[in-house]
């Protein structure tokens, strides 16, 4: 409000000084005319601005003089008005970075049982709040871990206290933590959320967290993109993103509200200024589905896609997994049913955006051989990331792993190594990630439970080990596949899930 009443005060001083210089113009013209006759038939005492004029020529050379003085008068009004914007930009600035020490916290996680996605230490970065009377905090999942020890939370000049994970997003880097409603401090603020935010190049823009440590720290740039990177559309931005940034708030400084998700930037190293972010809209849709009570993770997909040849878009029907969805080699996915004619599906990211529905079906429009054509898609939710369980078995991490490529994936249905300890029983064995279990001392076993129950009555012996048929993907000779019998000795079983 301040900044429009300003531009208006100054837009009526152009205005004014506007009209000063042509009426001095006008005056300038016709003087020879008029304004000389009429002044020598004025009494010589004649005052004008208590200035005496003894001819016409001095009463010429005052309104020369006052004429310039308007002019000089109007450019400096005219320079003090492009200036505002500037001024102004800094105070929104300021506003947007006072707001986000209000709404940022920092957050420390330790994982002692990692899944695949993730490692065995301690992370610590950055989220903020963006429901107040739930308590949900938003950050990325690499933040957060998948199944996290422990979680603390801190908001600025605060203790830090406990905290829940709730949800793991399996396709985008996002997770939900809940904190106790007591240990939000009055004078937090929810963020605002531009939902409908569309990136445009050299937007400015402020990147919130807590660079190497450095708590509650703003750096502030514009938006350099919005480009794909691992598949996922992201906002590119050069505003410094560093190792604690993440998980913290994008922030428009034009409006103060937050745009995106500060997600991860190229190595400083090889690149300068280039960062990402996620955008906030796909946070919004989860946040929605997820305060009705909708599972809001994204559906399995029975297909390979593949972009249009030299292009970064288009949705093209490569491979069928299975008969589950209609479609075939050829097809295009081109759009959902309740989209309008003018757009369509750009990236994969697009299309599993509008799968996350509440609905059981998801109506789209294909090209099928050149003809548009409506099917019904089945919506099947991913398993939830927090549900999943593994088996740790003297330094390693054994669980089911199935992709959406297992029917054509050898042993896909068989368990698979999630992580090795370092320093174990089992990496000493020479057990990797992703290592699939044919068999246990030649029985096949296909799941947790049959695994546990024979592990543990086989440790009842003394100096207790198993023999494990593993496959793995690699290289060998002419062939793409090895296998590998591996003993491992019985040190230590528990049954690994996330507890809530």
């Amino acid at each position: 409000m301040t900044k429009i009443m300003l531009r208006i005060f100054v837009g009526i001083g152009l205005m004014t000084y506007s009209g000063k210089i042509k009426k001095y113009k006008f005056v300038e013209s016709v003087w020879r005319d008029r304004i000389v006759s009429k002044l020598m038939s004025l009494d010589r005492n004649h005052k004008s601005k208590n200035y005496r004029f003894r001819s016409s020529s001095e009463y010429s050379s005052y309104l020369i003089f006052d004429f310039f003085k308007s002019v000089a008068l109007f450019l400096i009004t005219f320079i003090s008005y492009l200036l505002i914007p500037v001024t102004m930009s800094y105070g929104e600035t300021l506003e947007g970075f006072n707001s986000a020490e209000l709404y940022t916290v920092k957050i420390n996680t330790r994982i002692k049982y990692p899944f695949f996605e993730d490692s065995r230490l301690s992370r610590s970065g950055a989220g903020f709040l963006v429901d107040r009377k739930r308590g949900w905090i938003v950050t990325n999942a690499h933040v957060s871990t998948r199944n996290p020890l422990k979680t603390s939370i801190k908001f600025k000049n605060q203790k830090k206290f406990d905290a829940q994970l709730i949800y793991v997003d399996p396709y985008l880097d996002l997770a939900i933590i809940k904190i106790p409603l007591k240990n939000i401090p009055l004078k937090v603020v929810e963020a605002n959320l531009s939902c409908e935010f569309t990136a445009k190049i050299g937007h400015p823009v402020g990147a919130f967290g807590h660079p190497f440590s450095l708590s509650f720290t703003g750096t502030r740039g514009i938006v350099s993109g919005y480009n794909l990177k691992n598949g996922r559309r992201m906002i590119q931005t050069d505003a410094p993103i560093n190792k604690g940034n993440s998980g913290g708030a994008l922030i428009d400084l034009s409006s103060g509200s937050v745009i995106g998700i500060n997600t991860s930037g190229y190595s400083k190293k090889d690149t300068e200024g280039i960062g990402f972010a996620l955008p906030i809209k796909f946070v919004c849709r989860i946040l929605d589905l997820l305060r009705q009570g909708v599972d809001p993770s994204p559906a399995k997909l029975y297909v390979e896609l593949s972009n249009d040849p030299d292009e970064d878009t288009g949705l093209n029907v490569v491979k069928t997994y299975n008969s589950n969805w209609p479609l075939k080699v050829g097809d295009k996915i081109i759009r959902t049913k309740s989209m309008e004619n003018t757009e369509k599906f750009e990236t994969l990211n697009d299309f599993i955006f509008s799968m996350r529905t509440n609905f059981s079906h998801n109506e789209v429009v294909i090209e099928s051989k050149g003809v548009e054509k409506i099917v019904s898609l089945k919506v099947e939710k991913i398993p939830k990331i927090l549900e999943r369980k593994g088996l740790f078995i003297s330094g390693v991490n054994i669980g089911p792993l199935k992709e959406r490529d297992h029917s054509i994936e050898p042993y896909s249905e068989n368990l698979s190594i999630y992580d090795v300890k370092r320093g174990s029983e089992a990496s000493s064995s020479g057990f990797r990630s992703f290592d699939r279990v044919i068999s246990v001392d030649g029985k096949s076993i296909k799941n947790l439970k049959e695994l546990e129950k024979y592990a543990r009555n086989t440790m009842k012996k003394e100096n207790a080990s198993i023999r494990f048929l593993i496959y793995r993907q690699k290289g060998s000779y002419r062939t793409n596949s090895q296998y590998k019998l591996i003993d491992l000795k019985l040190e230590e079983i528990k049954l690994i899930q996330y507890k809530k």
